[in-house]
């Protein structure tokens, strides 16, 4: 074949060039062949099963919760046979994979070694796992309704500090500056209700670590990933309800800068503003409503219709 290609300069080089590319797509190092025995998900998956208190500390979730995520994504996470992926990496693997990531914040490089995979197969299966977590791009945001005891329509809306704009499906607090009663009030009362929205984001902060630092991917990947976590909340609190005793809550309303500039409102957003702050100085009976826009902040994150049987939000 050799001898063939030297009569032909440009068909040995195109020769030469796919087999190397051939070579370099099947190359496994030596290390990573082992994973079938020494990779951590083999040899610690199933005894983890055995001690469900294990399971649940390492994967964050429970065995049965664990079971349902898989079972909505796993046929989006099956790969076939090629002759370069001869043992393709089962969905159990995947899913295993891109929790560890999510719940301990490591780099692909550390997941890597200890699951015997290279780096850029364990960026690929983070990236598919959340893909197949969250595959929809919308906020299923419920339309306008009618504010309890009242005859009042307004949006809903999602509960933020100083630091946010004011839109119309947004809402923040009056600035501090020449506040009468009436603004001041309203104040008080978002202020209480995005502490119901403060003591969520704890949880899933102490649940996910990977949200305790920069997430070292691509602002579109960066999207994905928090509401993927977002989904996986609301998952575990459907299935598990909420341990707050056993969760390590850590606060980030520190971490936000209230001093972004040029966040300047339309005047719808300033008119439902308006409309809630009304509502709530004249003492309309909602105290409840109120609380139910901060939990929607989270539960607005709705698992996409079509991978798992029910509605997930709290």
């Amino acid at each position: 074949m050799d001898l063939l290609l030297l009569e032909s300069s440009s068909l040995k080089i195109w020769y030469l060039l796919n087999k190397n590319k051939a070579n370099r797509s099947c190359n496994i190092h030596e290390i990573n062949k082992t994973r079938h025995i020494h990779g951590e998900f083999h040899h610690l998956y199933s005894q983890l099963r055995e001690h469900p208190e294990k399971f649940k500390s390492y994967f964050r979730m429970s065995i049965s919760t664990f079971d349902y995520i898989l079972e909505g994504i796993k046929l989006k996470l099956l790969k076939k046979w090629t002759n370069c992926n001869q043992n393709p990496i089962n969905p159990n693997e995947r899913l295993a994979v891109t929790l560890r990531y999510l719940a301990m914040g490591l780099s692909f490089k550390s997941l890597g070694f200890t699951f015997r995979m290279g780096a850029s197969t364990v960026s690929l299966i983070v990236r598919e796992t959340v893909e197949a977590i969250w595959i929809s791009g919308r906020l299923n945001i419920p339309p306008d309704d009618v504010l309890p005891s009242t005859a009042i329509i307004v949006p809903h809306v999602f509960i933020g500090d100083e630091a946010y704009p004011l839109l119309k499906n947004l809402l923040k607090p009056f600035n501090r500056r020449n506040l009468d009663a009436n603004k001041e009030y309203f104040n008080m009362r978002l202020s209480r209700a995005r502490r119901v929205v403060e003591c969520a984001f704890g949880i899933i902060n102490a649940k996910f670590r990977i949200l305790w630092k920069p997430i070292e991917l691509p602002p579109e990947w960066v999207d994905k990933v928090v509401k993927c976590i977002c989904v996986l909340h609301n998952i575990i609190v459907d299935k598990e309800g909420v341990d707050i005793q056993n969760e390590n809550l850590i606060s980030i309303s520190h971490n936000i800068d209230g001093s972004r500039q040029n966040n300047r409102s339309t005047d719808t957003a300033n008119f439902v503003r308006e409309t809630y702050k009304i509502v709530h100085f004249h003492g309309y009976s909602i105290p409840q409503f109120i609380q139910n826009i901060a939990i929607m902040v989270l539960s607005v994150f709705l698992v996409p219709q079509g991978i798992f049987d029910k509605n997930t939000t709290n």
